[in-house]
């Protein structure tokens, strides 16, 4: 663990301000995005947020309400929510129980072929992590029928085990879990659709040019032909956009390029003009720019700062 990165945490928690958690306080192992957690009886871990990892949360038992941007509901025993990279949120613990399943999948480069092209997984790891309210401020709720709460959670804590006891051929064992465990949840949330978005059908069409943006982030998108896409215009299109992701649609494609330059800039040592046509810049220098704008240091500062941290064992 980051011994530097682990009391910045601490530190802006004990001071009530939002503190992001590391992606290398979280995964031990730099090449391996997939970590799991208990969390018992009264945790709490203050207002943070997470970079670059989703949290999936099973709750076990207990009472305790989570509180997001600002918007507190009560949880309940085999409850299911997910939170996205950059969401401010907060757990008020009482003896509640739970799971955190943290999860990075662009690191991870999980297969998901159409499972995230599903209500499912749209409802669960799109919509709702966007905004855990309905706009009538009702909690969106995804309670696991019994029989699939009964199945998952043996999954999760054969996660924890695999972890803990690091068996030899322990990553591909818990990513096979993993993968099992996305289905049963993703089929199990399948029905349970947004009431405050039904008959609109704006919330898949969106949910899906997001895919798109995310899957082929360096080609080229013009507004008209994000426009085209989905059916709107661009009033229409930008409100839609901005109503489940909280950015515009050409921000969140302009993060989906800077997020995949980073993983570049980690895990390669490609020079600036490469990573910056892969990822749909038009070149180095105005990739460094934006990068620079975004995360105040440089491409190549970055990359050495990343590069120069051992993966830990």
């Amino acid at each position: 663990m980051n011994k530097k990165n682990t009391t910045q945490v601490s530190n802006l928690n004990s001071l009530g301000l939002y503190a992001v958690v590391p992606y290398d306080y979280v995964f031990r192992i730099n090449d391996f995005p997939l970590s799991v957690s208990f969390q018992q009886h009264g945790t709490r871990p203050g207002w943070h947020s997470h970079d670059q990892f989703y949290e999936i949360v099973l709750v076990v038992s207990g009472k305790g309400n989570h509180i997001c941007e600002n918007k507190k509901y009560q949880l309940h025993p085999q409850e299911i929510l997910v939170i996205a990279p950059g969401i401010h949120h907060d757990y008020e613990p009482y003896d509640l129980d739970y799971y955190n399943v943290l999860v990075n999948f662009e690191r991870l480069r999980l297969p998901l072929f159409d499972l995230s092209s599903t209500a499912g997984f749209q409802n669960l790891f799109v919509l709702a992590p966007q905004s855990h309210l309905t706009s009538s401020g009702q909690p969106l709720r995804y309670i696991l029928p019994t029989e699939d709460y009964d199945r998952v959670l043996p999954l999760v804590k054969k996660l924890g085990k695999l972890q803990m006891q690091k068996p030899a051929g322990y990553q591909m064992a818990m990513v096979g879990i993993f993968i099992d465990f996305l289905q049963i949840v993703c089929h199990a949330t399948e029905k349970n659709i947004r009431s405050d978005h039904a008959g609109r059908g704006n919330s898949r069409i969106i949910s899906m040019l997001a895919i798109n943006l995310s899957k082929h982030c360096s080609k080229h998108w013009s507004i008209e032909k994000m426009c085209k896409e989905c059916g709107m215009s661009r009033s229409v299109l930008f409100r839609e956009f901005k109503k489940y992701y909280n950015v515009s649609p050409v921000m969140f494609l302009n993060n989906q390029r800077l997020h995949k330059a980073c993983v570049l800039l980690e895990e390669s040592n490609k020079d600036l003009e490469y990573i910056a046509r892969d990822c749909g810049f038009a070149n180095g220098s105005y990739l460094a720019t934006v990068f620079k704008r975004t995360y105040n240091i440089t491409p190549l500062q970055y990359r050495r700062q990343q590069q120069s941290q051992p993966a830990e064992k």
